[in-house]
């Protein structure tokens, strides 16, 4: 039947042009990379600067250790605590909330 041998061929090119974006993506440094390659070039000084620093492998390392730490906060804590853990631990969830804040800030700025 010709529509099944067009059917599989039609299949067939989808998968060779998945296979080659992939082939594509697992060439490149990582997914970031991918990524921002996409995104406009920054013009405006400000988004340029704020281009190099979240592109920066230190910065990236900066948020991840964030995550891990809040990660750890999040699972330390337990019912009937002492007072004291549960300020420092609301003292510590504002801090983590303001820096999520200023990263996603620095990245709008540097993407949009």
């Amino acid at each position: 039947n010709n529509s099944f041998v067009i059917n599989v061929d039609i299949q067939h090119e989808r998968l060779l042009a998945q296979e080659s974006a992939l082939k594509r993506l697992m060439r490149a440094d990582n997914a970031t990379n991918v990524l921002i390659s996409s995104v406009p070039e920054a013009k405006h000084p400000i988004r340029v600067f704020m281009e190099k620093i979240v592109t920066n492998k230190n910065f990236n390392w900066f948020i991840t250790c964030i995550v891990v730490l809040n990660s750890i906060m999040l699972g330390v804590q337990y019912y009937g605590q002492p007072q004291a853990m549960t300020d420092a631990t609301k003292a510590a969830s504002i801090g983590f909330l303001v820096i999520y804040v200023v990263e996603i800030t620095m990245k709008l700025i540097a993407f949009s």
